[in-house]
């Protein structure tokens, strides 16, 4: 008999109702569906800024690399990141947001053509996002 999911009960040995609620449960397992989101943590903005200074799949990367190509400098401070972070909690867009919210901020910055320099603060994205 052959086992799912290491569960120790052999399909052949149960009744079909039973190896699909087993095959169900394996399925939900593996794909992190248990029911309940106890075992999710709420990002705070520390998590937030985190991921966007240190990820490396950032949000941030994609900035970097078009800025680059046009030969203007892109940073982003520890204050800016934490403060984008608060903005996206506010919000409430997460991780995933961070990137439309970037967009945001940054789409005049996007198409000037005088810029040679940007420099995500604190100051700067609270202004953006007022």
């Amino acid at each position: 008999a052959q086992d799912i999911a290491g569960a120790g009960v052999g399909v052949m040995s149960m009744g079909m109702g039973a190896a699909k609620v087993l095959a169900k449960a394996s399925y939900n397992n593996i794909k992190g569906n248990k029911g309940d989101k106890g075992d999710l943590k709420e990002l705070k903005d520390d998590d937030l800024a985190s991921i966007l200074l240190h990820s490396v799949e950032s949000p941030v990367t994609t900035f970097v690399n078009y800025f680059k190509i046009r030969n203007i400098d892109f940073s982003i401070t520890e204050d800016g990141a934490r403060a984008l972070a608060k903005a996206s909690i506010q919000r409430h867009l997460g991780v995933r947001g961070l990137k439309s919210l970037l967009f945001n901020i940054l789409s005049d910055e996007m198409y000037a053509l005088d810029t040679h320099q940007i420099i995500i603060d604190k100051d700067y994205v609270e202004m953006k996002t007022a």
